[in-house]
């Protein structure tokens, strides 16, 4: 699993060929808000409380100590699970837990990454 810190209005990338984006919304001491998009549809989202089959729209979802999100390939024969951390002073560190293979990154480096091989190619 990779942990990541983040912000207020930042973002990580995750996923197999197209890359999904989480950003952080809203910290509140053990309850991050996150804006899941970028997913492909027919991928499944679940939280305890609440699953949803992607429409390729945006989508929010909360996540706590207590409530992780899962989010399932079907396609691709595996899921990602963004677990909560801890929050501290404003920002959050979510943990990411993908297949080996798939790659995860935060937003600012998967579009310098992009710029990177667009210069190449």
């Amino acid at each position: 699993m990779l942990v990541l810190s983040r912000y207020v209005d930042e973002s990580i990338t995750f996923g197999p060929e197209s890359m999904c984006t989480a950003t952080v919304r809203d910290i509140q001491d053990n309850v991050v808000r996150l804006q899941i998009s970028d997913v492909p549809p027919d991928v499944v989202l679940s939280t305890k409380t609440k699953s949803v089959v992607s429409s390729g729209d945006p989508m929010e979802f909360v996540v706590s100590r207590d409530e992780d999100l899962k989010v399932e390939f079907r396609e691709h024969g595996g899921e990602v699970q963004i677990i909560f951390v801890h929050s501290r002073y404003h920002k959050v560190r979510l943990g990411v837990d993908t297949p080996k293979e798939w790659p995860v990154h935060r937003k600012e480096v998967y579009d310098a990454i992009r710029r990177e091989a667009e210069r190449e190619g």
